[in-house]
């Protein structure tokens, strides 16, 4: 799992309040330090307060992530850290920029998910003769500890996943939108965030009250020598909710029980992810107890590859929950995925079989021409 922290700037807020900052990014971009303590962590790469939008994409290596689920492959991008950290501004942008429904080119604030889906679509435009691709995107939260479809406008209706041995957990309920271009995937991102519920508090006054993920899937069929072969790639964006102490937020009513789940499902994904770092994959590792750690579970330990943003705050005031989020990015970091080209059985039995005879048939050439037969 390659992992990339990602460290915000001070808000007018906590400069107003004279907090210092206690996070410094080494020039190499590749270590941080925590100031008091003088504690220092190596990652993949780390992201100073001063990155772009455009940076975040080339510093974490997502073009080359969407570039394997063209090819096939299951990758998966999730944002982890402390509410009001920047996660969802890494993963989605500014909300009105979605709420546009449209590309600009990738200037400004766009996020993740919008400059992925135009690097998918360019991909997929330049496809040469023979190869064909088809884009389907699904979107739900888990909120309260229950799945809700974020494109059906049912907030109300409760999904249940479900495991197959060969696809894992999945929602087998979820709509499903085909998309033929780059316009109909960011009406699909706008939907979806537009009826995520948030919530407002002390620390983020649009704090996500449920994790997200959202799927594109990606199916090519090329057709070769008479035989068509068909790979299921796909990539999911995980936004997950924020880690937050009630004595911090000060949250109340419903959002005190939100909170409670939130805090709840991290942990539980925390568990998953000492138990993956530590080498214990031949003991039972707690995939069942959420439905968070179910939905992730090919993510983590599984055949898909994995980034994880982790963000984090400078301020002083968050020094506590920086370092809980750097030791659990730390731990993320040591997890060994086993990635695998997703594609029909039998085409590929087809495939290695005709590629077994033009062999044989060379080998058989060389055979007879060193008999003068």
């Amino acid at each position: 799992v390659k992992v990339v922290v990602r460290v915000r700037p001070l808000s007018n807020g906590e400069l107003g309040r004279g907090e210092r900052n206690t996070v410094e990014v080494a020039d190499d971009q590749r270590s941080l330090t925590v100031v008091d303590g003088m504690r220092q962590f190596n990652f993949d790469a780390c992201l100073s307060p001063d990155t772009s939008q455009p940076e975040v994409m080339i510093k974490c290596g997502v073009p080359r992530l969407l570039d394997s689920a063209l090819h096939g492959y299951a990758a998966t991008i999730f944002a982890y850290g402390q509410t009001g950290s920047g996660k969802t501004f890494s993963m989605s942008g500014r909300e009105e920029l979605i709420e546009r429904q449209g590309w600009a080119g990738g200037g400004g604030d766009d996020g993740i998910m919008t400059r992925s889906l135009a690097h998918i679509f360019a991909a997929v435009n330049r496809a040469g003769p023979g190869v064909k691709f088809r884009v389907k995107c699904t979107y739900l939260e888990i909120y309260n500890e229950a799945i809700y479809d974020l494109l059906s406008g049912d907030n109300e209706r409760q999904l249940t996943e479900r495991w197959e041995p060969q696809r894992g957990f999945y929602v087998p309920d979820l709509v499903t939108v085909d998309c033929s271009c780059l316009d109909d995937a960011l009406a699909v991102v706008a939907r979806g965030t537009r009826n995520r519920r948030v919530g407002s508090h002390e620390l983020n006054k649009d704090s996500s009250r449920s994790h997200s993920m959202m799927t594109v899937h990606v199916e090519s069929h090329a057709s070769r020598d008479g035989v068509t072969m068909s790979k299921f790639g796909k990539v999911s964006f995980v936004d997950l909710a924020g880690s937050e102490r009630l004595k911090s937020s000060k949250s109340e009513g419903s959002m005190v029980k939100e909170t409670g789940n939130i805090n709840r499902s991290l942990f539980m994904l925390g568990k998953v992810i000492a138990m993956l770092s530590d080498g214990e994959k031949n003991n039972h590792i707690p995939y069942r107890d959420s439905k968070l750690t179910k939905l992730l579970m090919d993510s983590l330990g599984g055949s898909s590859l994995a980034l994880m943003i982790a963000c984090c705050s400078p301020s002083s005031n968050h020094m506590e929950e920086t370092l809980s989020t750097l030791h659990y990015a730390t731990r993320a970091r040591n997890i060994i995925n086993r990635p695998s080209v997703m594609q029909d059985p039998t085409q590929a039995l087809i495939s290695n079989l005709r590629h077994e005879v033009e062999l044989l048939k060379k080998e058989n050439a060389v055979l007879r021409g060193q008999l003068g037969l």
